[in-house]
């Protein structure tokens, strides 16, 4: 094997290193701020690289198809959570908890809308607007993950007051 394809392998290596250390970043970074957080920081990571200047051409494009990467696993982690609180359960769980699940999915719409406008504007690579009305529906989305909380709270409080149990909610 030529020093070209040594070297040449050992770049590939380092890409996918590169890649699998921001999937697993992105995966704790994700359980330790919250998908809100998450994607509100990736908007702004996104903002700031279309502004720099100084960069190479090819090196930008490099780190838009890593964001397109890890955007579209968001996307798929989102999904997938979507799908749990689309699940029929029990009338008699569901008129307790629908609500909550009501309310999470919005904000899980909220979040694949977020994540559609960033892959838009990655392919673009104009109309910042995209990035700052993602911003718009991510406060909107934290404000109805905050009336979430609070109604799971109340749900929370009842049982313990009274006693109850949801069965296998």
């Amino acid at each position: 094997m030529s020093s070209k394809e040594i070297n040449s392998q050992s770049e590939k290596i380092l890409k996918a290193d590169s890649s699998r250390h921001m999937t697993e970043s992105r995966e704790s970074e994700i359980k330790r701020i919250g998908i809100i957080e998450h994607l509100k920081r990736a908007g702004e990571r996104l903002k700031e690289l279309y502004e720099k200047a100084d960069m190479e051409e090819d090196e930008k494009n490099d780190l838009y198809r890593q964001y397109l990467d890890i955007l579209n696993k968001d996307s798929e982690m989102i999904e997938e959570q979507k799908k749990v609180y689309d699940e029929e359960l029990p009338e008699n769980v569901a008129s307790i908890t629908r609500p909550i699940d009501e309310n999470m999915v919005k904000v899980m719409k909220k979040c694949l809308s977020v994540i559609d406008n960033y892959i838009e504007f990655i392919e673009e690579k104009e109309h910042s607007d995209l990035i700052s009305n993602s911003f718009e529906i991510l406060i909107e989305a934290s404000y109805l993950l905050d009336d979430t909380e609070d109604m799971l709270r109340v749900v929370l409080e009842s049982v313990e007051t009274k006693g109850g149990v949801i069965g296998e909610a």
